[in-house]
């Protein structure tokens, strides 16, 4: 099964009232995916260096002191979020619900009907706790911050039992 790139350089963010990380390699575009979804009313918890502990049987991702509020973007360099969209844009913790890995444009030739249909989230473990793990392919076209945002609220839907597409397939 593939795995994230790591959960050390991940950007947390808190949005819909779920802790999402959002993995992948470095360059893939976490950073400009978590300025949209900031715009889109998301909180910023940690960028690039999330840390862990557990509180009730949950996984819970913080950020040190000295770097909460700062996202680095390319080009821009560290902005001071609670600065720029306000302290609600911005928090100390968050629990650890979902992991979004964005992955490099596969070739067309590689995905199969049930894929273009079908969303699979995988498992990832760390340490005694499973995550939900989904892949979405960044390609420059396409809009990553509105599909990381649609598909949160739709692993939300899933998680209240609520999936209206399923009978279609």
């Amino acid at each position: 099964m593939p795995r994230p790139s790591s959960l050390s350089h991940a950007i947390l963010i808190s949005f819909q009232d779920l802790g999402v990380l959002l993995s992948g390699e470095s360059g893939i575009g976490k950073s400009d995916c978590a300025l949209e979804l900031l715009q889109m009313g998301a909180k910023l918890v940690c960028d690039d260096a999330p840390l862990y502990y557990t509180d009730k049987q949950q996984l819970i991702g913080h950020c040190p002191k000295k770097f909460q509020g700062v996202l680095h973007i390319r080009g821009l360099g560290l902005l001071h979020i609670p600065t720029l969209f306000g302290e609600q844009a911005s928090a100390e913790q968050s629990p650890i619900d979902l992991i979004i890995e964005l992955l490099p444009p596969a070739s067309p030739n590689e995905s199969t009907a049930s894929e273009l249909l079908m969303v699979e989230y995988r498992q990832f473990q760390f340490k005694e706790y499973k995550i939900p793990l989904l892949q979405l392919e960044k390609n420059p076209s396409r809009p990553i911050g509105l599909l990381v945002s649609t598909a949160i609220k739709q692993f939300k839907l899933r998680m209240a039992g609520q999936d209206p597409c399923n009978n279609l397939i």
